[in-house]
């Protein structure tokens, strides 16, 4: 299947949005959305919530394919209030164009290389038992 020239230029469109005038600059914004639209903007709210909660760790969530553009302004702005709500801070948008949300997997300390020296010392303990 071949896209039509028109397509290649609403994909490549789509691929210079800069979303991050979008972000939530402050709650008060969310109590905005909330008296303007009540109801509906409550379900756009549990959408949204749902669909990152239901990233696992490394999962990367490419809104422009999932979001119509009339709601991808506020997307961001929801998903940055979701953002800032998890304790574990492991969402973030993956660069300043705020196109991409990744779950980042948990951190793990790095673990200290034994030494050979402690392995010998180690395998010499063990085998005098």
């Amino acid at each position: 299947m071949h896209k039509t020239r028109e397509a290649i230029d609403e994909q490549h469109k789509a691929m210079l949005i800069d979303y991050s005038a979008y972000r939530l600059q402050s709650n008060s914004e969310i109590d905005e959305l909330l008296s303007k639209h009540g109801h509906r903007f409550m379900t756009f709210v549990n959408g949204v919530y749902k669909a990152l909660m239901e990233m696992k760790p490394g999962d990367r969530y490419e809104f422009e394919l999932h979001v119509k553009p009339q709601n991808r302004e506020l997307f961001v702005k929801v998903a940055c209030m979701f953002i800032n709500e998890q304790k574990d801070n492991d969402y973030v948008f993956t660069d300043n164009t705020f196109r991409v949300i990744q779950r980042l997997p948990p951190f793990q300390p790095l673990q200290k290389k034994k030494t050979n020296e402690q392995l010998n010392s180690r395998s010499t303990t063990t085998s005098k038992h």
